[in-house]
Order: structure tokens, then C-alpha cells, then sequence
């Protein structure tokens, strides 16, 4: 559950560190953090704000469910 909401950020952000990865190979010369920080925030902003109204509903769902593993947990009703 917890890989479900997180992939997209981790796919994105890794895409992105190897992008860097292969920037940083082929021109050394090239100051890589002050590229590198910046357009990882930026990416990872934009990212949250398009996948988070996608993901709510499966957070929601999956909420739902812990409440209910707890009650029957407990032995609430």
C-alpha cells in the first residue's frame, strides 16, 4: 500500500538522479548541485501536485481499512 502512493515520487525522483548522473558524466565542468537541487525540488513540487488528487481516493480507501483492521483488532464492534 505504502509503494503504491510513494512510486511515482521515487520513480520521478530517480529518473531525474540519474538524468543528473548522466549530465554530471558527460560535461564535468558543469556545477551539478546548483542544477541538480533546484530541479529536483521543482520536479518533486510539480509531482506532488499532479498525482496527489489521483492518489487521495487510494489514501482514503487504505485509511478506511487500517480503522477497520484496528477495531477488529481491539474487538470493537
Amino acid at each position: 500500500a505504502a509503494i503504491s502512493l510513494a512510486l511515482p515520487a521515487m520513480m520521478t525522483l530517480l529518473s531525474i538522479n540519474i538524468l543528473l548522473g548522466v549530465m554530471t558524466r558527460v560535461s564535468p565542468q558543469m556545477n551539478i548541485f546548483s542544477i541538480g537541487l533546484p530541479l529536483t525540488l521543482f520536479v518533486g513540487l510539480i509531482i506532488l501536485t499532479v498525482t496527489l488528487p489521483v492518489l487521495a481516493p487510494t489514501f482514503d480507501r487504505l485509511m478506511q481499512d487500517s480503522f477497520v483492521n484496528m477495531r477488529a483488532y481491539v474487538g470493537a464492534p
